[in-house]
């Protein structure tokens, strides 16, 4: 797999480079191992476990992509 980042996960890299962040790993506050932010907070958790990191990205990714279409921001 020689796919660079914004290839593999093409939403997660659109979202991370002016739309919000996203975060990984557990902390104290959150159970989820995968969050998606914007400025207005929390959009979306992910499970509490993934077999890979790459599972967890690939759900935020499909996450952010359903979050495009709503709200306009289709690639194009």
């Amino acid at each position: 797999m020689d796919k660079i980042f914004d290839e593999q996960y093409p939403n997660v890299a659109w979202w991370c480079q002016g739309q919000g962040w996203i975060e990984l790993g557990r902390d104290e506050v959150s159970t989820s191992v995968t969050c998606v932010l914007d400025i207005e907070g929390l959009l979306w958790e992910g499970d509490g476990r993934y077999e890979t990191v790459d599972e967890a990205l690939s759900e935020a990714d499909e996450f952010i992509e359903g979050w495009r279409s709503e709200h306009g921001h289709a690639p194009e």
